[in-house]
Formats: structure tokens, C-alpha cells, sequence
């Protein structure tokens, strides 16, 4: 058997065996999917997306994103929910993959890198699955963004970047980053996409309808999230200042995170760098993807699944480093990853997860990806590695 069929076998097999796992314990999971899954009923109907009565499970997301879910509220719901299963799970995949295939200078084996971003980030892949959540998606999105934009293809790039902003705007955080980089073609592509997209549900609106759409939805979020920072699984910058100052008041809280959001954005566009370019921006992206979930208002504890990307490359940069920065990986790591409900029971559980704990080892991991492009490009010890 070629090695091809064998990689088309093992897929196989593991979505096979992935989807036993959704029938067994799944059954009445995957809250979120339900809040897509309506948002785009309504969308259909030409109905109101943002309602108020729908409480905890009210739709927060732009416009156009019901109107991607529509193919799906076409289907059965419980077709649409299997369908949709198969899709995060798709993505999850896609995830690694790209990551491994962005890690173009890779040196440590390939089991390697896909396990140790299991075992540190694998209980937010866990809960996005069993939420039936769209964060993989968008970071799927912003991978293949950043891989077309090192093949040279800024275009299809900055369509790539306002497709992943669509499905959360929280990825409008690589613009500044883009502009600063000068890279015209992809922010001038990411403009029209976005707008376009904006624009889009028009076909089930009408202009005004979408205006007032929009509106809807910028009130809905400043309505809806203020009460939710202080939640003990919102992991943000923001969501930690809250638990630790005992506040949930924005205007008190929002000079200190704009301070903090500043200085770490400072440091990942001014930091030095002794790498090649492409390898210097690919690390810039992983840390732009750590920032994500510090930087959102709801940054929940399994958005940070964005962070795989930053994880492989700190892994393979490790014996690179200097032993405080190795020191710093490690402890993080074990932080983040040792976090679990099963080993320390829900009254220390809780008590971590209000401490935000895991705030303060994603910025460590941040911190440390900056300095691995100040190390040189190789270690004289290990060889380069283009397949295992």
C-alpha cells in the first residue's frame, strides 16, 4: 500500500472512529452548534437575529456568519449537527496539519510536535468539540491566511483573514500587524472581503434590514458582555483584571487592558530578530494567536486552542533557548496542561480557574516565542528535518 493510501486510510479511520465517539457521548451536547443552527433558520426566514429572550444562548456573532450556517438550516437538525461535528473535527485536523506544514525549518520528529500540544492544549480541543463551537474554524482560517501570505499570494491572503474575522472578529487583531509589515496586498483584500461580507446578508435582509442588523449586533454585544467577565472560565486580560480587582465595571478596567494589550503589542512589532524573514513572521503569527483569546473581552479557556501553532514552535525551538526561557516554557506548559477538573476536583478546580492561572502562562509563552527570534535560525546539534 502506498503511503498515500495509508494516510487516506488512518483518516479515515479516525473520523470513523471519531464519529462512534459523537453517538456515545455526545448525544445532547454541542449547545453552541444549536445557537448556530437557529441564527441560520432565522436568517432564512429574513427574522431577527439578536433576541434578547434567548439569554445566555443569544447569538453574538456578525451577520454574515448566519447567513454560512443557512446550507446547514436547510438539513435536518440532527444532520445538520452531525454534519457540523464533522467539521470543527475537520478543522481541529486542519489545524495541525497547517501547523506542521507552516513549521517549514522543523527539526524534532513529527510525534513530537503533535503530541505535546495534545497534552497541553488537548482539553480545549475536547470542549470545542463537545460545545460544537466555531473558534477552530476561524483558526484554521488564519493559518491558511498566514501560509498563503509567506507563498507570496497576499490576495487570497487578506480573503482568507476577513472570512476568519467573519466567523469572530477577533481576528481583525492581524491588522495592524499586517500594516505594519507593509503588506499592502493583503490588507486591501482584507478590506473588500470583510466589506463584502458585511454587506452579504442584503440577499436575505435587504440595505435596510442589514443596517439595522449591524446595529443589532454591536448593542447585543455591549449589552451582553459586561456581565460575563468575571465568569470563572473567561481566561482574557480582561476577565482576569476582573477577578483580581474585584470589578466587573469596563470603564474602571478597560485604561489597565488597554495598557497591558499596548505593551504586549509593542513587544511582539519592536521586538528583535535574528531570523530569515518568513520564519520571523511565523512566529509573529503564533504569538498574534496567543494574543487572541488574551486580548477578547470573552477570551474563554478553550479558545486558546489558538495557541497549537505557538506550542510546536516552542517545542521546536527548545533546545535553543536559554535555560530561563526553557525553565518558563516548561512551567507554563505543565500550568496550562495540568489544569484539569478530574485531578483536582471542583472546589480547587474552580478556585484556579477564578485565579485565572492560565492568563499568566499564556503571557510567559508569548513572551518566550519573542525571544526565540532573537536565538539563531538552527541548532548545531540537531539536523534539519524535512520528513520523518
Amino acid at each position: 500500500m502506498s503511503g498515500q493510501k495509508k494516510k487516506l486510510l488512518v483518516w479515515l479511520l479516525f473520523f470513523v472512529a471519531m464519529t462512534c465517539l459523537y453517538f456515545w457521548k455526545l448525544p445532547q451536547e454541542m449547545a453552541d452548534f444549536e445557537v448556530f443552527y437557529r441564527a441560520g433558520r432565522r436568517c432564512l426566514s429574513a427574522e431577527p437575529l439578536y433576541v434578547t429572550a434567548d439569554g445566555h444562548y443569544q447569538f453574538k456573532y456578525p451577520p454574515f456568519f448566519a447567513a454560512l450556517m443557512v446550507p446547514l438550516a436547510l438539513l435536518p437538525y440532527a444532520a445538520a449537527r452531525l454534519l457540523w461535528f464533522w467539521l470543527v473535527l475537520a478543522a481541529l485536523a486542519g489545524i495541525f496539519i497547517l501547523s506542521l506544514r507552516l513549521l517549514f525549518w522543523r527539526r524534532r520528529r513529527r510525534w513530537l510536535l503533535l503530541l505535546v500540544p495534545l497534552l497541553v492544549l488537548g482539553r480545549f480541543y475536547i470542549r470545542e468539540l463537545n460545545l460544537g463551537q466555531a473558534n477552530a474554524l476561524m483558526n484554521v482560517l488564519l493559518l491558511l491566511s498566514m501560509a498563503l501570505l509567506l507563498s507570496g499570494r497576499g490576495g487570497l491572503s487578506g480573503l482568507a483573514l476577513s472570512l476568519a474575522a467573519i466567523v469572530k472578529p477577533y481576528a481583525l487583531i492581524f491588522i495592524p500587524y499586517l500594516a505594519w509589515r507593509r503588506q499592502i496586498r493583503a490588507l486591501l483584500a482584507a478590506a473588500a472581503g470583510w466589506a463584502l461580507f458585511l454587506l452579504a446578508p442584503v440577499i436575505f435582509y435587504g440595505w435596510a434590514g442589514n443596517v439595522g442588523l449591524l446595529h443589532s449586533w454591536r448593542a447585543t454585544l455591549a449589552q451582553s458582555s459586561t456581565v460575563l467577565f468575571d465568569s470563572f472560565d473567561n481566561t482574557s486580560l480582561l476577565g482576569m483584571l476582573s477577578k483580581w480587582l474585584g470589578s466587573n465595571e469596563f470603564a474602571m478596567l478597560a485604561p489597565l487592558l488597554l495598557v497591558l494589550a499596548g505593551l504586549l503589542y509593542a513587544a511582539l512589532l519592536f521586538s528583535p530578530s535574528r531570523e530569515s524573514k518568513p520564519r520571523a513572521l511565523l512566529i509573529d503569527g503564533a504569538a498574534l494567536l496567543i494574543l487572541i483569546p488574551l486580548f477578547s473581552p470573552l477570551g474563554w479557556d478553550y479558545t486558546f486552542l489558538s495557541a497549537t501553532l505557538a506550542v510546536m514552535v516552542l517545542v521546536d525551538g527548545f533546545s535553543g533557548q536559554p535555560f530561563w526561557a526553557r525553565a518558563a516554557t516548561v512551567v507554563s506548559m505543565a500550568v496550562v496542561g495540568g489544569l484539569i477538573y478530574d485531578v483536582w476536583g471542583r472546589v480547587v478546580y474552580l478556585r484556579l480557574q477564578h485565579a485565572s492561572v492560565i492568563t499568566p502562562a499564556f503571557v510567559v509563552l508569548f513572551l518566550v516565542l519573542l525571544n526565540l527570534k532573537r536565538q539563531p535560525a538552527a541548532d548545531p546539534d540537531l539536523p534539519r528535518r524535512s520528513e520523518d
